[in-house]
């Protein structure tokens, strides 16, 4: 039976960029430890990967909870 994801509804885009983007990179890095990919949870969160190869890229808080939410399900690490 698939799995139904509980995703977040916030607002993505909303509020300033002060998370630093290694911390979605770290989350990338798991996904392809795993063998799976990070496309859906990237899209969702709507954060662009070419935006995390800047060292001193950020994302919101809200993309960040949608990210980790969702890794967290989608690798089985709750």
């Amino acid at each position: 039976m698939p799995r139904t994801l509980s995703i977040p509804t916030l607002d993505p885009l909303r509020g300033t960029r002060a998370t630093p983007s290694s911390f979605i990179r770290a989350i990338v890095m798991a996904y392809r430890r795993y063998g799976l990919d990070p496309r859906f949870a990237l899209a969702t969160a709507r954060i662009d990967p070419d935006q995390l190869h800047g060292a001193q890229e950020c994302v919101t808080a809200a993309q960040m909870e949608i990210m980790s939410a969702i890794a967290m399900q989608e690798l089985d690490d709750e």
